[in-house]
């Protein structure tokens, strides 16, 4: 996965409030110390993501991603999802509508058919007003499309991340 790919998985997870602007500061730092190239570019800006806003580094990010056409995309952050609701980091609700809206937007901007995962927040929805199935059927279709890539996540928070900053701080 190339760095730019990352900021999209920084992106997405950041405007989900799944890690915290201090941790991609952590990881802009790290990236610019372990690199022999001296940067002039996004990532000086991401060193200071700390003292900027959520929207102006969300926009940053954008600015400077890779293209959503790489499939480890969308299994990571799947895996990141699984990750945290196994830890009870996040609730099912939460992993829910993660997994919807990481769904939508991959699907929109490529042919990948995520639409179990567009669904997802929609049988929630129905489950906890007792309209359609429980809350049980929906944990276990969010462990069918989550968890298959769980050591894709763990691999990327690891690689990434301080392992118990991502697994605490939400």
């Amino acid at each position: 996965m190339t760095e730019k790919e990352k900021l999209i998985v920084f992106r997405i997870c950041l405007e989900a409030n799944i890690i915290t602007l201090s941790q991609i500061q952590k990881w802009a730092e790290k990236t610019l110390v372990n690199n022999e190239i001296i940067r002039d570019d996004y990532i000086l800006d991401l060193c200071s993501s700390e003292s900027k806003g959520v929207n102006e580094i969300v926009h940053l990010l954008k600015q400077n991603e890779g293209s959503v056409e790489n499939q480890e995309i969308w299994k990571i952050v799947y895996g990141v999802t699984w990750v945290l609701y196994e830890k009870n980091i996040i609730n099912l609700k939460r992993a829910c509508n993660f997994v919807y809206k990481v769904a939508t937007e991959i699907s929109y901007a490529t042919e990948y058919d995520l639409s179990e995962g567009i669904s997802l927040d929609d049988s929630y929805y129905l489950a906890s007003k007792n309209i359609c199935g429980n809350l049980n059927d929906v944990e276990k279709e969010l462990k069918k499309i989550t968890s298959g890539f769980k050591y894709l996540g763990l691999n990327f928070i690891e690689s990434n991340f301080n392992n118990q900053d991502v697994l605490n701080n939400n």
